[in-house]
């Protein structure tokens, strides 16, 4: 891992008097290193109706997932992974270690952050992580200043933030504190087909029941101290509250799932002599998830209220220290899992990173160890970067791979005790994975270019019986191959932004015949947006296209190609302290989709079905939200 270039003095003789000045070295960025990263920032870029999922979509081979629409349930997977292989970080914290669950992304409030960072494949070692599919960091950043907005749209959805970072009490102190609440009724009217592509008569518009969202969310950090030590304090709350509506084939009008989370953490941050520096960690991540089931429709027996009191407490200390050319990296950890106050498994770590740098080559060599009762897992890794220009063109050249390790979580192994049954024999998912792009920048262009090619052993996937129980297993061997695209350019008042994705990802177990997709897994993924800077008006509109989409593991059922428009429009005053905005998504109120009568025998005719998510959720069609915003 690079570490942030700290400030060189020079002397400097002017008229025989000696002068100190100082350079400010550029910051440090993930954009440098071998990763394959993305840095999303959290700013005007980002339409009024944006969270978090909206903010990772934005980058190259992520698929996000969402249940519904404004404030729904969302959650991202990475090169074909599922939700559970990729790990959610706010500024280092894990939200998810191991993958511990599919990280809901729409619980995290994203005027609390300045950027988002999304690594495909290998993640550095600061985040701790050896996530199958890759990790996203949400990164609070230092920009002081204060914002709120209030906004209302569509389905009944209002949603207030307030964020405020600055100076507090004695010199070297401040605060981050970030507020935000949401409501919306989530009732959209969907085509329901009632699951019969041949049989019109019982096609109808109903409204979507059951998907009302309540949540409340409070970021809070405190940080005091001198040069050479620095204490941190920090708590993410959030409680929600939400209704299930369940799959189109079988919804569920009265299923309610509620969640409280804290994130309580201390950290110090040591500096020692040049070019050494040091970090302790201590955290805690608490959640209390409630499923009610009051009428029985999970498991179509009795009425139930499942509980599940889950807690991660954590220690970590990492160290860095600047050799000359080389720059060394150490990391060890340990957390311990509990279950509804009991300890479930203790998870340890330690890793070691070297990278050495001598003029246009950068080489990184990371190796972690993985260690739970009884087992040990190495984690190698390897990269690099060369500069290949300089002066007003740049191009450089990454290539990275290694192995991946992710462990089965608690629901997976021990269950829910409602519609989730564990399975205590689960094998550990692992992967291997390498990848390589191209870049260039230039003249406000910026555009890289790469490939990916991942296996992966033992995937864990939920299977479900005729009775709504789901289980799950490993599947031998999954492989994933694709191309990623991301480009910038910006010329004059324009800004153009555009990200694609190829993708293919293959169920490579025995017994399977060969070539069969992976279900929700989309070959083409496509993201463009053109914005328009004036005077006191911005402009901008997007469009994102999913092709090539099976909705079921046997590949009978391909989705239709989803071409899904939107357009933002602000106004704002001279010094862009106030702004009013409109924002609209699926500009042409896409609802249905026209797809072959017999997904077996292609006879010519179509008929229409619900545009839906890959699970199964339908989408609301023409969605808008009116925002306020105030910022200094």
């Amino acid at each position: 891992m690079d570490l942030p270039d700290e400030p060189v003095a020079v002397e400097a003789a002017r008229d025989e008097v000696a002068e100190e000045v100082v350079v400010e070295a550029p910051p440090w960025s993930p954009q440098d290193t071998a990763a394959q990263v993305s840095v999303i920032a959290v700013d005007d870029t980002l339409p009024p109706s944006a969270d978090v999922a909206t903010a990772v979509q934005r980058a190259p081979g992520t698929v996000v997932r969402r249940l519904g629409g404004l404030g729904s349930w969302s959650s991202v997977s990475i090169r074909g992974s599922t939700a559970r292989q990729v790990e959610v970080f706010l500024d280092g914290l894990p939200l998810n270690p191991e993958g511990g669950g599919a990280a809901n992304l729409s619980e995290l409030p994203l005027q609390a952050f300045e950027a988002v960072h999304v690594y495909r494949g290998t993640a550095p070692l600061h985040l701790d992580s050896s996530a199958v599919g890759g990790a996203v960091d949400l990164v609070t950043g230092d920009a002081r200043g204060s914002r709120a907005a209030v906004a209302y749209g569509s389905w009944t959805t209002g949603r207030v933030s307030a964020a405020h970072a600055g100076a507090m009490g004695s010199p070297g102190s401040d605060v981050l504190v970030a507020l935000e609440g949401l409501s919306t009724h989530g009732d959209f009217p969907w085509f329901d087909d009632a699951g019969t592509r041949t049989e019109a008569s019982d096609d109808r518009w109903v409204r979507r029941g059951n998907n009302g969202t309540e949540q409340l969310a409070l970021h809070a950090r405190w940080r005091g101290g001198t040069d050479r030590a620095r204490l941190t304090l920090f708590d993410g709350w959030v409680h929600r509250e939400e209704g299930v509506p369940g799959p189109i084939v079988a919804p569920w009008s009265a299923v309610a799932y509620e969640v409280d989370r804290h994130l309580p953490t201390a950290q110090l941050d040591v500096q020692g002599p040049e070019g050494t520096d040091g970090q302790l960690r201590t955290w805690g991540l608490v959640r209390q998830e409630t499923l009610a089931d009051p009428l029985g429709e999970l498991l179509g027996t009795t009425a139930a209220v499942t509980t599940v009191r889950t807690a991660s407490v954590g220690v970590r200390a990492q160290g860095r220290a600047l050799l000359g050319p080389l720059r060394l990296a150490t990391m060890a950890s340990a957390r311990d899992d509990r279950l509804d106050g009991a300890s479930a498994r203790t998870v340890a770590r330690a890793g070691g990173e070297a990278v050495l740098a001598r003029g246009p080559w950068r080489g990184a060599i990371t190796l972690r160890a993985l260690g739970t009762e009884g087992a040990l897992r190495w984690i190698p890794r390897v990269g690099g970067r060369v500069a290949l220009g300089s002066g007003p063109v740049e191009a450089w050249l990454k290539a990275s791979g290694g192995r991946s390790v992710r462990l089965p979580d608690l629901t997976e192994l021990y269950g829910d005790r409602g519609a989730l049954v564990g399975n205590p024999d689960l094998r550990d998912e692992r992967g291997s994975t390498a990848d390589a792009s191209v870049g260039v920048e230039a003249a406000g262009v910026r555009a890289e270019v790469g490939g990916f090619h991942q296996v992966v052993d033992d995937r864990i996937v939920w299977t479900r019986n005729a009775q709504g129980v789901a289980l799950p297993v490993n599947l031998d061997t999954t492989r994933s191959t694709g191309a990623e695209l991301a480009a910038h350019w910006s010329p004059g008042p324009l800004r153009l932004d555009s990200t694609g994705t190829l993708t293919r990802a293959e169920d490579r177990s025995a017994g399977v015949p060969p070539g069969r997709q992976l279900p929700g897994i989309p070959w083409v993924e496509w993201f463009h947006r053109t914005g328009l800077e004036l005077r006191r008006v911005r402009l901008a509109h997007d469009l994102s296209v999913t092709a090539g989409t099976f909705a079921d593991p046997a590949n009978w059922d391909l989705q239709a190609p989803r071409w899904l428009h939107g357009l933002t429009a602000e106004v704002h005053d001279r010094d862009d302290v106030w702004g009013l905005s409109l924002d609209v998504r699926n500009l042409l109120d896409q609802r249905t989709q026209q797809v072959p009568r017999d997904p077996l025998v292609d006879d010519g005719v179509l008929v229409p079905e619900p545009l839906v998510d890959f699970t199964g959720y339908p989408l609301p069609g023409r969605t808008w939200m009116a925002q306020l915003r105030w910022r200094r």
